[in-house]
């Protein structure tokens, strides 16, 4: 079993505690000036309408902006989400539309093809036939014995020869323009994989990222070769932005690593036990001290468990972990007092 965490209030202590750990902060309780209560009195009845006292004359900007805090991260996270959708629809219309052209100059290429082959076999056809003609013009006139017939007939036959010729050697040139492209064809799709890609000057010139974004890509550059590691590495970005890390920062880079399996995940048996130890602490009713009814021992309600994504939120947002703390147990006390403005 995981040791149960030590309660800290000084913020040397706490910022001692690695960024990867949850750490108990204990708020030192604020003097209210009040007198303490009578014998008897039970402290709940006295500490809740403090709480709302406090409420409504002095309204909890603390707690207020850590809420609009929380709800602008949620729309940033949205919209880099739904550019993410964008941005892959656009390169699949682009993708489609390049095939789409492809298809169309190929089926123009066939038919000019096509065409000519059906010009060359009609001619050839035609200068067999006249080939044809002039020999059966000589055999009648050598029947004949006509010597200026006979020389026409040959010349004939020459002509037409020669043209038999040069067509089929043109219908033999275009049987093998139509071979060769068919093999470059087949070997086109290997080239382009195994053609080498830019991805330093790609990564280094999207504007669109941040310079430790960058680095993180260039050590992991199988994630933007291979489409399936790609998709593994949005799921990972989505995730990790709806756990409340913010991009570029050392906790985001380390939820990346243990989704994409670079590091292995921390185990559940810690995490189930920090999990308890907030959720008994939130748990706590609005007085001072009450006594748990499991160990016997005082539970003090001024104390809140931050889980490493809310002291890195903390970090992002430029205030200290101490004052996080205090917010995030006013928001408790205010959703606590007034349940109506916070349900749904």
């Amino acid at each position: 079993m995981a040791p149960k965490l030590k309660p800290l209030k000084d913020a040397k202590d706490i910022s001692a505690v690695p960024l990867t750990e949850p750490v108990l902060i204990e708020i030192a309780p604020t003097p209210t000036g009040r007198e303490e209560p009578e014998a008897g009195t039970d402290a709940a009845q006295i500490a809740a309408p403090e709480v709302v006292e406090q409420q409504d004359d002095k309204p909890d900007t603390g707690a207020a902006k850590l809420q609009k805090e929380l709800e602008t991260m949620k729309a940033a996270d949205k919209l880099r989400t739904d550019e993410i959708a964008r941005e892959r629809k656009r390169a699949d219309d682009a993708t489609k539309l390049a095939q789409d052209r492809e298809r169309e100059l190929s089926a123009a290429r066939n038919e000019r093809e096509q065409a000519v082959t059906d010009n060359i076999s009609s001619a050839l056809s035609g200068a067999q036939s006249e080939q044809e003609s002039a020999e059966q013009e000589y055999a009648s006139a050598f029947q004949n014995q006509d010597p200026m017939a006979m020389a026409k007939a040959q010349g004939k036959i020459a002509r037409a020869a020669a043209k038999v010729l040069n067509y089929e050697a043109a219908a033999a040139e275009l049987d093998d323009r139509r071979k060769n492209a068919a093999a470059e064809a087949e070997r086109r799709p290997t080239q382009q994989q195994q053609a080498p890609v830019d991805i330093v000057t790609a990564v280094n010139t999207n504007p669109g990222l941040l310079q430790t974004e960058r680095d993180w890509l260039l050590k992991h550059q199988e994630v933007l070769v291979d489409r399936g590691r790609g998709v593994e590495l949005e799921a990972a970005y989505i995730k990790a932005t709806r756990n409340g890390h913010h991009r570029g920062t050392d906790a985001y880079f380390q939820f990346l690593d243990q989704e994409l399996g670079y590091k292995e995940k921390p185990t559940p048996k810690v995490e189930t036990e920090d999990n308890e130890e907030e959720a008994s602490i939130m748990a706590a009713p609005v007085s001072r001290d009450s006594i748990s009814p499991s160990n016997g021992q005082s539970q003090q309600s001024n104390r809140v468990v931050l889980s490493p994504a809310q002291r890195d939120l903390a970090q992002s947002m430029g205030i200290d972990e101490i004052t996080y703390a205090r917010n995030v147990l006013k928001l408790r006390d205010e959703k606590k007092a007034n349940p109506e403005k916070y349900r749904g």
